[in-house]
C-alpha cells in the first residue's frame, strides 16, 4: 500500500509549502523549463519558496522508503 504524500497550499500565495507524509527526506522543485530551482533535505515538513518567481513549477517529494510524489503547483 502506497503511503500518501501531499502538500498545500496550491496555488502558493505565501512563502512556504507544507508537506504531509511519513519519512519524507528530500524535495526537488523544477521550473517550467526543466531547470532545478530548489533541491533540499526536508526539515519540519516545510519548504520555503519565497525566492521563487511567480509561475508554474513541479514539486517532487521523496521518502526514505522509496516512495515519491510529483505534482504541479503555481507560485503567485
Amino acid at each position: 500500500l502506497k503511503q500518501k504524500i501531499s502538500f498545500y497550499p496550491n496555488p502558493v500565495k505565501g512563502d512556504d509549502i507544507i508537506l504531509e507524509g511519513d519519512n519524507l527526506v528530500s524535495v526537488v522543485i523544477v521550473n517550467q523549463f526543466g531547470n532545478v530551482v530548489l533541491s533540499e533535505k526536508i526539515e519540519n515538513k516545510k519548504v520555503n519558496v519565497e525566492a521563487l518567481e511567480k509561475g508554474m513549477y513541479i514539486i517532487s517529494v521523496s521518502s526514505s522508503d522509496g516512495e515519491y510524489y510529483s505534482e504541479k503547483f503555481i507560485k503567485e
